[in-house]
């Protein structure tokens, strides 16, 4: 069998190409090693074999080792199977190595969370939580570490902030001399609440009162230890951001534990603190708008933090409280940034007033979320957070379900979020209702089945407890796709046929089909 007709086999779509124009394939390596491995050792091993084979063969017919395919590269996509067989894993790994794939491996969207999610840290997490008492494996992955450590930069910010994550004060150290910059460093530390980091870090020079970005690294800091800790040192409680933002900014919502580590004279009512922010987004700061802030601390869908819809108010009544209040202190809910707050909070009498009072449903704006600033409309908000019935109000109002591709994640915004399945299939009924093209192709060349199979292997392989509990909705969005016509090309992978009801593949095709 060729290597063309082993692709096809695997519902990876090669049609109108050949041997030699296979490595203009986007994506190709990733697809090819994705997927769930069989159970049974023999099996596994040879699984490994086979999809060796074909990698070798693509390889030697010139496709890039390092083409990043949404947030995975051929290498990252092989070390996560460490957690199955560390040492099968590694076999493909190598392959890649001598091929030219770079070490580092890491995975797309990095935020101090998951610092360094490379190749490295595959490897640490299935040493240390799915082989503890299993000494042949954990030799295995300490083998492996070392090889890895030899091949990386180890003065790399994010392979230094991944030591601060898993708490790896050995890495840490060597990082840190192998020219790791202290004061960013800290900034992990403090983000993953790692007091060993963090005194590491202090110890090595890092600048209690240094910035991380626009933010002061005190800023990053999770408890009352931590806060104590970078006062002791001499971290400025009155620090400010680039933006003029106070501490209280960044601590109020970690608690009113961590706050009362903060002097009496830094801490700040919300009155006080709307009027701040409001202020500097007047001057040109809108991705820390007010409203926009309050309402990131709404659960940020139904379906992960509440099991009912009274449940749900009841964790969002303090935020809606919140809003209520900072608009009445002044937060204009009819700016682009202060209107999308209000359809991530999913309040729609909030959302009915503002559109009332002048709120434009297409306006965008760039809004901090996360470690990233991106380009958001209010109609993509609402749908990545499931709010129904405000995505019902924005489209009376007239809002687009196309527009222009804005600096995020390189696609079409409304498209992307409901292609993730990070909506219900009522909200993705809503959207087809109102006209969304389901032919329009993303700046990575994918269509709507192409984001929804992908995201939908990436949730389940990974293991993601929210994630697998998106599943049923992945499942019924993946259907609605299909009942509309969408091309199948991505679908039905290895994963998708272990996870969903256990179907064997020909019946869970036939369902989709």
């Amino acid at each position: 069998m060729s290597i063309l007709e082993r692709l096809q086999s695997r519902w990876i779509d090669v049609k109108g190409l050949d041997e030699s124009t296979l490595k203009q394939r986007r994506g190709l390596l990733v697809e090819v090693l994705s997927g769930k491995w069989p159970g049974e050792p023999a099996a596994r091993a040879e699984h490994v074999a086979a999809i060796g084979g074909d990698l070798t063969a693509l390889l030697a017919l010139g496709c890039d080792p390092n083409q990043q395919w949404w947030t995975f590269t051929p290498l990252t996509i092989s070390s996560r199977n460490a957690v199955t067989d560390p040492a099968l894993a590694w076999r493909w790994c190598e392959l890649l190595l001598a091929g030219g794939a770079d070490p580092k491996g890491e995975y797309g969207f990095v935020t101090p969370q998951v610092q360094g999610a490379t190749v490295l840290r595959d490897f640490f997490f299935a040493r240390r939580r799915y082989f503890a008492n299993d000494e042949a494996a954990k030799d295995v992955c300490l083998q492996v570490i070392e090889r890895l450590t030899a091949l990386v930069d180890l003065g790399d910010a994010e392979i230094a902030g991944a030591a601060c994550g898993w708490a790896d004060t050995a890495l840490l150290e060597r990082c840190l001399a192998a020219g790791a910059h202290p004061t960013h460093t800290l900034y992990s530390a403090l983000v993953n609440d790692s007091m060993p980091a963090i005194d590491l870090c202090l110890r090595a020079g890092a600048d209690p009162n240094g910035n991380y970005g626009a933010c002061p690294v005190l800023g990053a800091a999770q408890s009352r230890a931590a806060v104590e800790r970078m006062l002791a040192a001499g971290a400025n409680p009155e620090a400010r951001s680039d933006e003029g933002l106070a501490m209280m900014f960044y601590l109020r919502d970690r608690g009113d534990d961590v706050v009362a580590a903060l002097p009496p004279s830094c801490v700040r009512s919300l009155d006080e603190l709307v009027t701040s922010v409001e202020h500097r987004v007047a001057e040109g700061y809108p991705c820390f708008h007010p409203l926009w802030w309050i309402a990131q601390r709404a659960p940020s869908a139904l379906r992960h933090e509440a099991k009912s819809v009274a449940e749900w108010n009841e964790q969002t009544d303090g935020v809606v409280a919140d809003a209520t209040q900072a608009i009445a202190a002044g937060a204009s809910p009819t700016s682009p940034a202060g209107f999308i707050g209000l359809c991530r909070l999913g309040h729609a009498a909030l959302v009915r007033e503002a559109l009332a009072a002048g709120a434009d449903p297409n306006g965008a704006a760039m809004l901090h979320e996360g470690n990233r600033t991106a380009g958001r409309t209010p109609l993509e908000v609402a749908t990545e957070h499931d709010r129904v019935e405000v995505m019902k109000l924005l489209l009376e109002a007239g809002a687009l379900v196309h527009g222009e591709p804005l600096p995020r994640y390189n696609g079409l915004p409304v498209a992307r979020t409901a292609a993730f399945g990070l909506c219900s299939a009522e909200a993705l009924e809503l959207l087809l209702a109102a006209g969304l093209d389901l032919q329009l192709r993303d700046g990575d060349n994918k269509t709507l089945l192409d984001r929804w199979a992908l995201n939908g292997s990436v949730v389940l392989s990974n293991k993601d407890p929210k994630g697998m509990s998106n599943h049923p909705r992945l499942f019924a969005c993946g259907k609605q796709l299909r009942a509309h016509g969408v091309p199948m090309t991505l679908a039905l992978r290895e994963v998708w046929k272990a996870h969903i009801k256990k179907k064997p593949v020909a019946a869970f095709a036939a369902e989709l089909a």
